[in-house]
């Protein structure tokens, strides 16, 4: 179907679906998932395509995808994270006059305020955040890191 901007994006997806097509048929082929793919890869560049899997093992090419899965990942987990600590905040200064039965040991305790509980949930929603931040960053790929084959 077309764009609002006339871009055809109906022949990008025909060819997304006939790599995977072609990928499906080397496997068959090959036996190798990741063998496959780097196959597909390379016959697509062209003639520098010989050098795609030169000098990589097939751990290579799935622990390099595996971190940009888990990159993108994360930027997921820390939107959804944000997000959870903004609306924690202001739920709990909506409430904080919201009036409602305390609890401990399962049982009804104190009255306390619905903003003072989700306030208490906030700390541990921060110190989840901040691991998501900060994970990451063990995720960056810079140069080629692998045991050698053997």
């Amino acid at each position: 179907s077309n764009t609002s901007s006339g871009s055809d994006t109906s022949s990008n997806d025909a060819s997304s679906y006939g790599a995977r097509l072609e990928i499906e048929r080397f496997e068959r082929e090959t036996n190798h998932d990741v063998i496959a793919f780097t196959r597909s890869v390379a016959k697509s560049i062209g003639p520098a395509g010989k050098y795609v899997h030169f000098g990589l093992t097939s751990y290579d090419v799935v622990d390099t995808a595996l971190c940009w899965a888990l990159r993108d990942a994360a930027d997921l987990l820390i939107a959804a994270a944000t997000d959870l600590l903004a609306t924690l905040v202001e739920l709990a200064h909506t409430h904080r006059d919201t009036v409602m039965i305390g609890r401990t040991h399962g049982v009804h305790a104190e009255p306390t305020t619905f903003g003072a509980k989700v306030a208490l949930w906030a700390p541990n929603s921060i110190v989840s955040h901040g691991l998501v931040v900060f994970r990451p960053k063990t995720f960056q790929m810079s140069g080629l890191v692998r045991a050698r084959p053997g």
